[in-house]
């Protein structure tokens, strides 16, 4: 029968086992010219992308939360409408009542 073997003091850590590489300046810059031209989007262009993809989305909704609003406040002004309406029809009425009867005195 063997001996157990014993297990060691100290473990490495996965930094401590895998080193990064060490880049010279001009694979740097490689390296970030090519994270560049993987995400030439500009903040406009990305802004212009999700716009045009959500547009027709909010272009229905933006219609329907104004129809809902324009209805709403057409139920609140119709009475006072009518009430002008109606006033400038009495008003009319009353005019052309009093002209026909100037012309019917002698």
């Amino acid at each position: 029968m063997q001996a157990p073997k014993a297990t060691p003091r100290f473990l490495p850590t996965l930094t401590e086992v895998v080193k990064p590489p060490v880049m010279s300046q001009e694979e740097k810059a490689a390296t970030s010219s090519e994270t560049s031209l993987q995400n030439p989007m500009d903040e406009g262009q990305l802004v212009a992308a999700v716009m045009e993809r959500l547009m027709p989305d909010l272009e229905l909704l933006v219609q329907n939360a104004l129809r809902q609003s324009l209805q709403m406040q057409l139920e609140r002004l119709l009475p006072a409408v009518m009430a002008d309406l109606e006033g400038a029809v009495r008003s009319a009425i009353r005019t052309t009542s009093e002209k026909l009867q100037d012309v019917d005195r002698p």
